[in-house]
């Protein structure tokens, strides 16, 4: 397996680490308008995950717990000890998974666009309904690319900036030659887990911050309350963005990431 990284910034020993996770179905190209506002302060550590854009297979076993050993695995061979992690979307929880495993590698964790449960439950109403993301699923399954569009435009849908943020979205699914659409596929189905259990057990004063959006669809704003009631967890909502705000908004979004590690 090989996981693909790339850096940007300062060097590693002369600027905090900012490990940056991307969500399912892209990868970490989608934070280079972000790179740009945290360029002068940050060395900005951008990881494609396992089976997606440049990383090449998953483990046999694809699990949540097998992506985060890979990536520490990775972090590991380049030399990453401690870092702060921005996850967005699926990414989110592969950096909460992260941090529960190797907490002190972490030293605060903010994620985007994320959700405890993405898919509703009988006890979680704020997810996509059950049966839309088994069809979600099988018409990947059928048609990978064609799906893959779709998705890309349910993550613009609400926006001022959609037209925009879909024309980006589409330029970085393409910009992939030959996407790995059968380890897609089993990604899908960690997206597809309950994860409130993990999000509670990472509690430590000022050690998480969630930063969801006004208009995103797939990490609905209205999870905010429950994410509250999780002690010592800090939550904002970004105004008048959707489920991309690194690309609709890259410069507000640089500004809450600083306000969020003050």
């Amino acid at each position: 397996m090989s996981l693909h990284m790339s850096f940007a910034g300062q060097p590693l020993n002369q600027a905090p680490a900012l490990v940056l996770l991307h969500g399912w179905g892209m990868h970490s190209e989608i934070w280079l308008p972000l790179c740009e506002h945290l360029k002068e302060e940050f060395a900005l550590i951008l990881i494609d995950l396992p089976g997606h854009g440049r990383s090449t297979a998953l483990p046999e076993e694809c699990s949540l717990n097998a992506l985060v050993g890979q990536v520490h695995a990775g972090l590991q061979q380049a030399g990453v000890t401690q870092a702060v992690w921005l996850g967005w979307s699926l990414g989110g929880v592969v950096a909460m998974a992260y941090a529960q495993a190797y907490r002190e590698n972490v030293t605060s964790l903010i994620t985007l666009c994320t959700s405890p449960c993405f898919v509703a439950r009988t006890d979680w109403a704020a997810g996509m309904d059950a049966d839309t993301f088994t069809q979600f699923s099988d018409a990947f399954k059928a048609m990978p690319q064609k799906t893959l569009q779709r998705f890309a435009m349910l993550q613009v849908q609400g926006s001022g900036t959609a037209k925009q943020d879909l024309k980006q979205l589409k330029k970085l699914i393409n910009s992939v030659t030959e996407p790995d659409y059968a380890a897609l596929s089993k990604v899908l189905e960690i997206l597809e887990g309950d994860y409130r259990e993990l999000y509670a057990t990472l509690d430590q004063p000022g050690f998480v911050t969630h930063l969801l959006c006004h208009l995103d669809t797939l990490a609905p704003a209205a999870i905010a309350e429950y994410l509250h009631s999780q002690t010592h967890t800090r939550v904002a909502v970004l105004d008048e963005q959707s489920h991309v705000p690194m690309l609709s908004a890259s410069e507000l979004l640089a500004k809450r990431i600083r306000d969020c590690l003050k």
